[in-house]
């Protein structure tokens, strides 16, 4: 995805990171004195779970039970709680979340409404409520105001689509929210996707995909939204209702379960059955009366998927009144398709065998009460926790009751086994849900029905609130390091050097792109002042939309590398810029406190046009950090790879011979691909520091610019530094030629073999060397005792910037961190044996410029501040440390010699911190031509 108009709201609005519920009720309380107009008054109950059980905490009137048609609780983004809505033919009641002085019910006169859809995810102005009606005209979508009542849009449905409005819901296709309605038409349950332009400021109903589900006794049906398959964002819809007619397979009334899932055709994304199975209940666990089947989904068992519940009114053995369960997953098969496979049954009866749903039942899956414990900081653990499970919520009569004209809305928990994936066991009587409690005494003989529903009015439930949209200037990114094929700088050793060449095709660099993908990240505080773990919360997110949006369409934006000319004199390293949307969320739990706890970041890169940079290792922008020079031959030999694994090789290794006959060439292409594709996350620094620079890869690079990070909010910076969104990747078509050189004499022969691979870290693409010297000079050429360290730019006519070495490195000492006067930094040399011979070396540590002598070597200034010396073998390394105290911008030179030679003096210098070096080299730039530095 990606574009230069950018998406209103990438996620839904109200989007929940880790949903945590109480329990709310709408049903008619038995009145034995009023008027009996009171009598008839519903009663809206919250309830809430503690280790006693479910016990009421607010109640508040509403109006007569057979006026309501509707109820449902809701997430307000700009609350980061729920309210509880309850529609009659001619109001909108909306209940606030409690306050200071208790909930408060806000009411709207409507007309030819039905059924209560959802908040619109996409529009943020205003708090939108979706609601279905029917009116002469037909079926239609209309779009209620929360704050003013008024009427912002009615959308009409095409005249297709007939019949009764049966249930609403919004399902999310990946970064889409779809309207889903199930109607009834003589008998026939149908599946109806209004699409993905049904909401938002501007509604419209383009066309409408409808689904046959099948005919039922009755239009009780159950119908619910569930992620039912690990890593994708995508829901699916699930419809539960009872056949109609009797089979040879099955029998009249035995339950259906249809799930509905996305696939792709010529229009696009269709909502299709997918699965369609049939259930016959056991024996012991008969449906009783006319079956209902009632269906709810959640995460019971912890494998990133949801399960199914469906409930049913049933008679246990000899017990009636009782609410069979029944457990489905949907499960891959070996041929790509999914299968609806039941695991187990249990039937939740009352205390003592009483009845638990003689008159009605609901269900929901959930986590009630608190936080798992698991889930708690270790500052938290203690506290209250919560506990997951079927909420089983019936309406029944014992003995008892029936002779006093009385029945109980009841309620309890029914867990689930994860590991064995089923039910507690039960044997002769009907099991006990935990927590079983007594929440209203209802008139046995008004035959009523009730609500109830999970429901969130005090804010337990992590909740993103409403984005602040931003869009980067440009954030860097680094596409490659490619190394010049190495030779020795001497006339008398090589006539011809060697070089490298990308091959060209018509868009770029043929072969090499860079993929940028979409992500989403939290802030460093994120999940400490909540009470719930940051891990968690972002594991819930991964489960939501799959890792890096990785199993979105349209997730990233792809883009050729351009031309790369020919690398012969200078180390290069290519870069680029991509700009990208953010959409900075607040992360939210109003229980705990009303100001957010920290952000999430959803980040997507655009299709702005992006610039590209061939810039070479001197660059002072970049800190690139060489363990070999050019022209030093000897420095590539046994010399580590960075980041090198065999598993990220691109091409076979394949040597070269340079001798002194003409140039010989390598080309690397199809034929010589270890991997036909190869495809490595990038990373883009998310630190929002005033830093000018952070550290990028210890050994790679001292440092990169502030322009490779998105800087995502002032004083606020991330917990995952380096966030992979861009992939480098590689096709059949990449080709890469070298030519060797020629040697002056055949006795400088040697061969070198170049590693093509991608930075097992970094991910950038990477190209460096391994030398072996054959010819019979070379032990005579490097017999003499040399030691060095590694110039950046040798081939500089500048003297004090040749000496210029990121050999050397600072580490700041432990406490003494950003404080702004002198500090204790450890000041180290990586020193380098030039020559085949051991030697002992010695290094001296001055603080200082160095400067340029008559003889046109550098010399070092003040005082020598301490001496190291270093026994090094035959082309090998050693480091010399000592701590001196520095202030920004100082300077450091390192004078290094054999002990046997110390005329052979070789001063090298570096500036603290690494990233100064900007400055000195914009100041050098600035300088008239002559001055000395």
């Amino acid at each position: 995805m990606g574009s230069s108009s950018p998406l209103q709201n990438p996620l839904q609005l109200g989007e929940t990171l880790y949903e945590v519920s109480d329990f709310t009720v709408v049903g008619t309380p038995k009145a034995d004195f009023g008027t009996p107009e009171a009598k008839k008054i519903a009663y809206c109950s919250r309830n809430v779970l503690d280790s006693d059980g479910f016990r009421p905490a607010e109640s508040l009137p509403l109006m007569p039970q057979d006026r309501i048609l509707d109820a449902k609780a809701v997430t307000i983004p700009k609350t980061a709680r729920q309210s509880v809505f309850v529609l009659t033919a001619d109001e909108l009641h909306i209940i606030e979340p409690p306050g200071n002085d208790g909930q408060e019910i806000v009411r709207w006169p409507v007309c030819d409404l039905s059924v209560i859809v959802g908040i619109d995810p996409q529009v943020s102005a205003d708090v939108c409520l979706l609601v279905m009606g029917k009116d002469a005209r037909g079926i239609f979508l209309r779009s209620v105001g929360c704050h003013s009542g008024s009427v912002l849009s009615t959308t009409y449905l095409p005249k297709t689509v007939d019949g009764t409005v049966l249930g609403a819901l919004l399902v999310r296709r990946q970064l889409e929210a779809h309207i889903v309605i199930c109607t009834v038409r003589d008998s026939l349950i149908e599946i109806h996707d209004l699409g993905a332009r049904a909401v938002g400021a501007r509604p419209v109903i383009d066309s409408v995909t409808t689904v046959p589900i099948g005919r039922a006794i009755s239009p009780d049906i159950g119908l619910t939204t569930a992620a039912l398959k690990p890593g994708t964002p995508d829901q699916q819809v699930v419809v539960t209702h009872s056949i109609d007619t009797d089979s040879n397979e099955i029998k009249k009334g035995s339950l259906c379960v249809s799930v509905l899932s996305w696939a792709e055709s010529g229009k696009g994304p269709e909502l299709r059955k997918e699965v369609a199975m049939t259930h016959e209940t056991s024996v012991n666990m008969a449906p009783q009366d006319t079956p209902k089947y009632r269906v709810a989904a959640g995460r019971l068992l912890g494998n990133g998927a949801d399960q199914l519940v469906v409930g049913y009114r049933a008679a246990y053995r000899s017990t009636s009144g009782c609410v069979g369960l029944l457990l489905f997953e949907l499960q891959p098969q070996p041929d790509g398709s999914n299968r609806l496979v039941f695991l187990s049954d249990y039937a939740a009866g009352n205390k003592g065998a009483q009845p638990l749903a003689s008159i009605d039942f609901r269900i929901a899956v959930g986590l009630f009460g608190d936080p798992l414990p698991e889930d708690q900081p270790t500052s938290a653990r203690g506290k209250a926790c919560g506990d997951l499970g079927v909420l089983v919520a019936g309406a029944g009569a014992s003995f008892r009751q029936l002779l006093d004209g009385q029945a109980s809305i009841t309620a309890g928990l029914v867990t689930v086994d994860p590991a064995r994936k089923t039910f507690p066991p039960q044997e002769e009587q009907p099991g006990e849900p935990r927590y079983l409690s007594e929440l209203m005494i209802v008139d046995y003989r008004s035959k009523q029905g009730f609500y109830a529903f999970p429901s969130d009015v005090k804010g337990k439930s992590v909740i993103l609130g409403p984005p602040t949209y931003s869009r980067t200037s440009g954030s860097g990114q680094l596409l490659a390091v490619i190394q010049a094929p190495p030779y020795q700088d001497d006339p008398t050793v090589t006539v011809e050097k060697p070089s490298l060449t990308f091959s060209e095709g018509q868009s770029g660099t043929k072969g090499v792109s860079v993929v940028s993908s979409n992500m989403w990240m939290f802030s460093k505080e994120f999940g400490e002042s909540i009470g719930i773990r940051g891990q968690t919360l972002s594991h819930s997110i991964s489960e939501s939309y799959g890792n890096g949006f990785d199993n979105t369409a349209d997730n990233s934006t792809t883009f050729s590398v351009q031309t790369i000319r020919p690398i012969a004199e200078a180390d290069y390293l290519l870069t680029c810029t991509i700009v990208y949307d953010v959409w900075t969320y607040p992360v939210y739990r109003k229980s705990v406190q009303e100001k957010p706890d920290g952000s999430m970041a959803v980040i997507f890169p655009t299709d702005v046009e992006r610039q590209q940079y061939l810039v070479p290792a001197y660059d002072p922008s970049l800190g690139y950090k060489p363990r070999s020079q050019i022209g030093s031959l000897l420095s590539y030999v046994d010399q580590e790879l960075d980041g090198y694994v065999g598993s990220n090789r691109i091409f076979d290794l394949m040597g070269l011979t340079v001798s002194s006959d003409f140039p010989a060439s390598l080309i690397f292409d199809e034929n010589h691909m270890a991997s036909k594709n190869i495809g490595k996350s990038f990373t883009v620094h998310n630190s929002a520091t005033d830093s000018a620079h952070f550290t990028y890869s210890d050994s790679l690079l001292d440092y990169i610019p502030v322009s490779f990070g998105l800087n995502l909010s002032e004083g606020e910076s991330y917990s995952q530094s380096d966030v992979e969104t861009t992939m480098l990747s590689h096709s059949a078509t990449m080709s890469i030629s070298i030519s060797g050189g020629r040697a002056a004499d055949p006795q400088y022969l040697y061969g070198f073999t170049p590693y093509i691979y991608q930075h097992k870290t970094m991910g950038c693409l990477m190209v460096g060397y391994k030398v072996d010297l054959r010819g019979s000079a070379w032990n005579r050429y490097y017999a003499t005792p040399r030691v060095a360290l590694q110039a950046l730019c040798p081939g500089t006519s500048n003297k004090v910037l040749a000496g210029f070495s990121r050999s050397i490195s600072f580490r700041e000492s432990s406490g003494r961190k950003g404080e702004s006067s002198d500090r204790k930094v450890q000041v180290s040399a990586e020193v380098f044996n030039n020559s085949t011979q051991s030697t002992n070396a010695c290094v001296e540590f001055y603080k200082g410029c160095p400067v340029e002598n008559t003889e046109g070597s550098l010399d070092p200034t003040g005082d020598c501040l301490g001496k190291e010396c270093l026994q090094l073998q035959p082309t090998g390394r050693g480091t010399a440390s000592m701590e001196i105290e520095l202030a920004q911008a100082d300077q450091v030179v390192v004078v290094v010699y054999p002990s046997t030679k110390s005329n052979s003096r070789t001063a090298y210098w570096a500036i603290y911190p690494p990233s100064k070096f900007q400055d000195y080299f914009d100041a050098l730039r600035a300088e008239p031509e002559g001055t000395e530095k």
